[in-house]
């Protein structure tokens, strides 16, 4: 097997990349239960429209109330597209609601402090992984509920709520600071989620620089996930860090750490952050670190 793994390191800009005459999407199998999540690809690649290229209401059936419901189906395909009719439809606070609750179920075992066999999980139930994608979808406008979870004192819901933010990118950019916030969160879990969703939701923002000054002291972060979520926002974010500056030797010293690091993803992660970096001071120390591995 050949495993290719691509990260972007910047949303679509508006309108395709690809060779295109601005074509809306044309669907070819409209039946297809898939077809909603095709078409979302589709427009996020073309630069996220304010508006879907699909009309969320013909192709569900029922209210919110009746795609709540659906939402819970043991069949993936129909629960799916209950979600993203939910968050690309007109159900506004209704169906922002629905998807919260759907998004809040906690599993039984969970508890005050998260055991350790969940750490590292985020959705324990498909209709918790759709009512994310549903609100992905909704955007801006599911942001204040969401940061309302984020404050929440189950560390699974702040975990929840802020991989969704992630996933929304720039739409969510007024939950930056309670994304900052929680890299002080007392649980791995939030934390690490935090440290990875600002490079999303930070991306193209006037404070990249502020952002990046944020996740350098998170590359000392004693559970390697947070580190490693660290090296990968500053990969994104990292351009943006100037040359001469305190921050650039904040940021290439505790990267050129990173490429030593126990973790093989800190280790690659840094040293594209590097690359990406881009100034004479970044590219020395990640071309220091080749000359002597070159060895090994």
């Amino acid at each position: 097997m050949i495993k290719f793994l691509f990260s972007r390191m910047s949303e679509p800009d508006a309108g395709p990349s690809w060779n295109s005459d601005g074509t809306p999407w044309v669907g070819s199998q409209p039946e297809n239960l898939q077809e909603p999540i095709w078409r979302a690809q589709y427009d996020w690649h073309c630069g996220r429209p304010d508006k879907p290229s699909w009309d969320a209401a013909a192709s569900a059936t029922g209210d919110v109330a009746s795609l709540a419901e659906q939402l819970q189906s043991n069949v993936e395909s129909e629960a799916v597209r209950a979600a993203y009719s939910l968050g690309c439809g007109d159900g506004g606070a209704e169906a922002t609601a629905a998807l919260m609750e759907a998004l809040s179920v906690l599993p039984e075992e969970i508890s005050q402090e998260l055991p350790a066999e969940l750490a590292h999980k985020f959705y324990e139930s498909d209709p918790v992984c759709q009512a994310g994608y549903g609100l992905v979808e909704q955007g801006a406008d599911a942001v204040p509920a969401l940061l309302e979870a984020v404050a929440s004192d189950e560390p699974v819901l702040r975990s929840r709520a802020i991989d969704v933010l992630g996933d929304m990118g720039p739409e969510a950019a007024a939950a930056i600071p309670a994304l900052l916030d929680a890299f002080d969160d007392f649980e791995m879990d939030p934390r690490r989620r935090a440290v990875e969703a600002i490079g999303t939701v930070g991306c193209g923002s006037a404070d990249q620089a502020e952002l990046c000054a944020a996740l350098v002291p998170m590359m000392r972060d004693p559970h390697e996930q947070v580190r490693r979520n660290a090296a990968y926002s500053l990969q994104r974010l990292g351009p943006a860090i100037e040359s001469g500056t305190e921050l650039e030797a904040a940021a290439v010293d505790v990267l050129s750490a990173g490429l030593t690091d126990s973790n093989g993803y800190v280790r690659g992660f840094s040293a594209h952050a590097l690359e990406r970096i881009g100034t004479p001071a970044s590219l020395g120390a990640a071309l220091k670190h080749l000359q002597v591995m070159r060895f090994d």
